[in-house]
């Protein structure tokens, strides 16, 4: 259940301010159907609820410029599976797991860059009280189960910029630098405050530079770098840093008699390279690493009607 209230306010032409409240009410329940004199009655519920404000401004300096802050609390619950998967063993729901509360705080600007150019850079920083963290166990390897972190903090900064080339290219890069840790010790669970929060890379950067956008043939390079990502909560093991390469390019729909054919080419990971597409935070065995393909080449060829043309 839940009711949700906004109320947006413009006091000038340049200045925009919009208020929220949202109130919800989770309630998970389970009923047991198998209850007998050595299996006890594993049924229950837990209610979890939170009012979450937001407010935030913006400013339009000009037509092509502007500036905005927010300031925002979020309220995340375990999903079933997470609630239900309880270290012990034991039926029913974890009655230690807690939702999440997060307070995220965001500066930012957006504009214009040169005549066919776009800008957008970001500071953001997000409080976390009982952050749902992940880990698995030695005696159950690919069953994951969850924790809270008393405290924990998401800070950095974040920009993308776009430009036309000409009539021709397209050219497009975003990052994000990250600061993810443990803002207190929590040691019964093995969280110590100051160590990086494992599945998180400090550091993303995407790049795209695109070809033939007004002509018969397209290509596109796409490039993406990340630094090393920790795994655990101790920090001991790391996922290395990777740079991977894929390239896109193919033909426009062209006419051949009776139908229209476009055709493709995909490959992906050019160089070859080793990297992980993803960790699998605190697991077991060390069993944290998910590699990427290998690479891999992808052609396609499209075939279809000249419907509505002559």
């Amino acid at each position: 259940d839940g009711a949700f209230v906004r109320a947006a306010l413009a006091p000038t032409d340049k200045l925009s301010i919009l208020g929220a409240l949202r109130g919800d009410q989770v309630v998970f329940r389970v009923t047991d159907r198998l209850i007998t004199a050595t299996n006890p009655d594993d049924g229950g519920s837990r209610t979890m609820r939170a009012l979450s404000p937001s407010i935030g401004a913006a400013y339009s300096w000009t037509p092509r410029f502007s500036t905005y802050a927010n300031v925002a609390t979020a309220f995340e619950t375990p999903t079933t599976t997470e609630l239900a998967n309880r270290p012990s063993g034991a039926g029913g729901m974890n009655p230690d797991l807690a939702p999440q509360h997060v307070v995220s705080t965001e500066l930012g600007m957006r504009g214009a860059a040169g005549e066919t150019g776009s800008l957008t850079l970001a500071l953001f920083d997000a409080r976390i009280r009982d952050a749902l963290v992940p880990y698995e166990l030695a005696s159950s390897p690919g069953r994951q189960f969850y924790r809270n972190a008393s405290r924990a903090s998401h800070r950095g900064i974040e920009g993308s910029a776009s430009s036309t080339i000409g009539a021709w290219g397209l050219a497009r890069l975003a990052a994000t630098l990250i600061d993810a840790h443990f803002s207190a010790t929590d040691s019964v669970a093995g969280l110590f405050a100051g160590r990086r929060i494992p599945g998180v890379a400090p550091f993303r950067a995407d790049l795209s530079l695109a070809a033939g956008l007004a002509g018969p043939v397209r290509a596109e390079i796409i490039v993406a770098a990340q630094s090393r990502t920790p795994v655990n909560d101790a920090n001991s093991a790391w996922s290395p840093g990777f740079a991977v390469v894929d390239m896109n390019a193919g033909a426009r729909s062209r006419d051949v008699g009776p139908v229209a054919v476009t055709a493709g080419i995909f490959v992906a990971n050019v160089l070859d390279r080793r990297f992980d597409t993803s960790v699998v935070p605190n697991a077991a065995r060390g069993r944290y690493f998910e590699p990427g393909p290998p690479r891999t080449v992808t052609f396609t060829l499209e075939i279809s009607p000249r419907v509505g043309r002559d």
